[in-house]
């Protein structure tokens, strides 16, 4: 399957044209959040101001899971597209089936 917008010449152009927008609007997002998450969300009765680190603390850890499973699925789909790795993992298989 052969896409044209993915060709690495296109992708590298669009890229570099759009890559300090997004990260200009990355860094305002994230400085947004952190205002939001330490000075405008209120403090809880019991726990006071340390409530306040679940604000950052969870969707970090939500971001963390998200990036795991999107590398799982990008080794499983290079795998299959790489012919030295599928080549690799075929002659395992008939190793282990010697075995």
């Amino acid at each position: 399957m052969y896409v044209p917008l993915l060709r690495p010449f296109f992708f590298m152009c669009c890229s570099f044209r759009y890559a300090q927008i997004l990260i200009g609007f990355c860094w305002f997002l994230t400085a947004m959040a952190i205002y939001l998450s330490i000075w405008v969300a209120p403090s809880d009765f019991q726990q006071g101001e340390n409530y306040r680190i679940i604000y950052v603390h969870v969707p970090a850890a939500w971001m963390s899971l998200l990036i795991y499973i999107a590398m799982a699925i990008s080794v499983v789909f290079w795998s299959c597209q790489c012919p030295a790795l599928r080549a690799s993992l075929i002659g395992q298989q008939i190793h282990e089936k010697q075995l």
